[in-house]
């Protein structure tokens, strides 16, 4: 009968604690449950991703668009910032204190910024470079300078002259004809004025009668280049013009 006793009294308070634990569950003022209230959480037993603070944007758990988003932002911050290491690296065309080099229409001396528009083997004239000028080779027929073959041939040589009224005058081949190599240097100071509206020559020199001009060309002779011109009887003249 005493064990009866004591087990009536612990039953009469758990019930208590219930009633008190549920009695707030009516309709009036009550809250929701709590599981209500709160989103979706996942279940205990399922995975889920947190970005640490550390991580690279690019392998975070986000979703496809924010990644592309991502990557974008980071390509172009990129390409900026490779072009700002590129424009420090860079040399100032001006000299760095805002000056434009000026070359147009120069192949020497100064560009107005301290700098050079080039240089030249033989010399700086008004901005361009002087000229060296070869008679290489000649083509004459026997008969060109009207003298009789076979009995006779011409005394070949050869006159350049030039716009400014200048004029430089080959030493003489005697008595030749055909293919003939000169390889005369005219000159290595010649300015690309002088040769603009310059005349090749190709003389007979006559001992006892005045000298017969054979073949004559005008033009600009200033190009650098191996040139070869062509005339009456097939006669050519090979030159060469270097700077």
């Amino acid at each position: 009968m005493a064990a009866t006793k004591v087990k009536r009294p612990i039953l009469w308070l758990a019930a208590g604690v219930l009633l008190l634990a549920f009695g707030g569950c009516g309709d009036d003022g009550a809250e929701p449950p709590v599981d209500a209230a709160l989103p979706d959480v996942a279940a205990p037993d399922q995975q889920v991703d947190f970005m640490r603070a550390d991580q690279p944007l690019a392998d975070a758990a986000l979703p496809d668009a924010m990644l592309t988003d991502a990557a974008l932002i980071d390509a172009a911050l990129t390409d900026a910032a490779s072009d700002l290491a590129a424009d420090a690296s860079a040399p100032d065309a001006g000299g760095g204190d805002g000056c434009v080099p000026s070359c147009a229409g120069k192949e020497c001396g100064s560009n107005g910024c301290g700098g050079s528009c080039g240089s030249c083997a033989f010399g700086c004239s008004q901005n361009l470079c002087l000229r060296k000028v070869v008679a290489v080779t000649v083509y004459v027929d026997c008969t060109l300078c009207g003298d009789t073959w076979p009995t006779a041939k011409p005394d070949l040589y050869l006159k350049l002259n030039l716009s400014s009224g200048g004029s430089f005058t080959s030493p003489v081949k005697k008595e030749v004809c055909g293919t003939q190599t000169f390889n005369w240097t005219v000159s290595s100071k010649l300015e690309v004025s002088e040769l603009s509206k310059a005349k090749w020559e190709i003389w007979d020199e006559d001992p006892t009668t005045a000298d017969d001009l054979c073949v004559a060309w005008t033009g600009n002779f200033s190009k650098v280049g191996t040139f070869t011109l062509s005339g009456k009887m097939s006669s050519k003249l090979k030159y060469l013009v270097s700077k």
